[in-house]
């Protein structure tokens, strides 16, 4: 039989006891007693003996499948070198693998080749490439309490893969904490692939007052109306949940009423050069 898929090193040697046989022919090779150097099929042979009787006979020649290599694990987190496992399918008996000179437990960034080799000799080769993940990035967007527990934060993730948990100290397994309380809260942040990353994150108690001090946006959840209140003049920036800007302006250390009528239910992120505030249209 072949040595190894689509090889023509195959070949038939016909051994006939009594050997009365006069002539052999092949239907479609050269060939007596034997034929060389076929690839895998079916072959076709004729035999006539000295008292000229015919008999017709078929042998099937058949290869290995073709020698295949797989790699998995080829993506990795930052910083982490990759952990190579490889499946070998087809050829003959027991396959070596040419690392050429890599630690398949330790495989940096990079391109590379390997190479596999079955016990009749048959080769194949590989190239594949170790890749990182993005790395993960957090974007949070924080209200500090006013009155005591009405704090919240807001993390987006990007980068890794998707999807992310994260856990909070408070043993919380969200992205978005609701009704805190002043403090410091940290997370821990892991994607599908064990990427992991960590948030920390401290909210200020801020009282009535202070909150003047700064920046006042009323009432909150509100309806067609919202009132600012700023004694910094300081452009400011309102955005819709999907990134959308809405609104924009300086408050002139004044109040302002903007009119939301038409803007829709939803949350919405008051960006000013120093702070972050979440607003809710119900």
């Amino acid at each position: 039989h072949p040595a190894c898929a689509d090889s023509s090193d195959g070949g038939i040697a016909l051994i006939i006891e009594p050997d009365s046989v006069s002539q052999i022919e092949w239907y479609g090779f050269e060939g007596n007693y034997s034929i060389d150097n076929v690839p895998a099929g079916n072959y076709f042979f004729e035999m006539t003996d000295v008292n000229g009787c015919v008999q017709t006979g078929e042998i099937q020649l058949i290869e290995p499948l073709p020698l295949s290599v797989e790699i998995f694990n080829e993506t990795i987190c930052p910083g982490e070198f990759a952990d190579v496992e490889v499946a070998v399918t087809g050829g003959t008996g027991a396959c070596t693998i040419d690392w050429m000179d890599l630690d398949q437990n330790n495989v940096p960034v990079g391109s590379y080749v390997l190479t596999a080799h079955d016990e009749n000799n048959c080769m194949t080769s590989l190239e594949f490439e170790i890749e990182n993940y993005p790395p993960l990035n957090v974007e949070a967007f924080i209200t500090n309490p006013i009155s005591g527990f009405d704090g919240s934060i807001d993390i987006e993730i990007t980068g890794g893969l998707p999807p992310y948990d994260c856990v909070w100290n408070s043993k919380d397994h969200t992205l978005d904490l609701l009704n805190l309380f002043p403090g410091i809260y940290h997370c821990l942040i892991t994607d599908a692939a064990g990427c992991q990353t960590t948030y920390s994150a401290e909210l200020i108690g801020l009282s009535l007052e202070n909150c003047f001090d700064q920046a006042l946006f009323y009432p909150n959840p509100f309806h067609d109306v919202l009132v600012i209140q700023m004694n910094d003049q300081l452009p400011f920036f309102i955005y819709d949940s999907l990134g959308k800007l809405v609104y924009s302006g300086t408050n002139p250390a004044s109040r302002e009423i903007i009119n939301t009528s038409e803007w829709s239910i939803g949350i919405y992120l008051m960006k000013s050069e120093s702070m972050t505030i979440r607003l809710i249209k119900s």
